[in-house]
C-alpha cells in the first residue's frame, strides 16, 4: 500500500492538520464517558492526574462537572476540572468537562443501569457532535454496557440514531 502525499496535502485532515499547527495549539482531545457505573470516568481522571498529560493535548470531558467532581473526590484524586459550557470556555493546560446535563446522577459502581445508559449515549452524542464541528480535533469513546450499546445506531452519514 502507498500514501499519496499531494493527496493528503489537498485533503481537509491537512487543512485541520496545519491550522493546528499555524494557531501553536495543542490538539483537543474529546473524550465521551461512557457508562458511569463502569471504570471509564475513573480512567479519564487517573490519566490527567498526572499534569504532564497537558503538554500533550487539551482534553474535554463530555459529561457533567457535577458528576466528575462527584467522582474525582471518590477515587480522591487529585485533577484540577474547569467546568464549561460552551468551547469559547475551552482553555489548555486544563482538563475541561463540557457540561452535558445537569441532573443529579446516582451511581451505582458495577451495577448495568438503563437510566445510567442515557448518559453515555448523551456523551457520545454531544462528543460526537463537538467532532462533526470541529470542536475537538479528535474524538476517544470509553466503554458503553451491552443494554446502551445495543440501543445504539448509526446510519450512512455517521449520525447517531437512538
Amino acid at each position: 500500500m502507498s500514501f499519496n502525499l499531494s493527496n493528503f496535502e489537498n485533503s481537509k485532515l491537512s487543512t485541520k492538520v496545519q491550522i493546528i499547527m499555524d494557531e501553536n495549539r495543542k490538539i483537543r482531545l474529546g473524550i465521551s464517558i461512557g457508562d458511569l457505573n463502569g471504570i471509564g470516568a475513573e480512567i479519564v481522571l487517573k490519566t490527567f492526574e498526572d499534569p504532564r498529560t497537558l503538554e500533550f493535548c487539551t482534553p474535554v470531558i463530555f459529561a457533567s462537572v457535577k458528576t466528575m467532581t462527584f467522582l474525582k473526590n471518590h477515587f480522591k484524586m487529585d485533577v484540577n476540572l474547569n467546568g464549561i459550557n460552551n468551547s469559547n470556555q475551552i482553555l489548555p493546560q486544563k482538563v475541561n468537562v463540557f457540561n452535558v446535563w445537569n441532573d443529579h446522577v446516582k451511581i451505582e459502581f458495577g451495577k448495568e443501569d438503563f437510566k445510567i445508559g442515557e448518559y453515555a449515549i448523551k456523551s457520545l452524542e454531544a462528543a460526537t457532535k463537538a467532532l462533526k464541528e470541529g470542536t475537538v480535533d479528535v474524538l476517544v469513546t470509553h466503554q458503553l454496557t451491552s443494554i446502551t450499546y445495543n440501543r445504539i445506531r448509526l446510519n450512512s452519514q455517521g449520525t447517531l440514531i437512538i
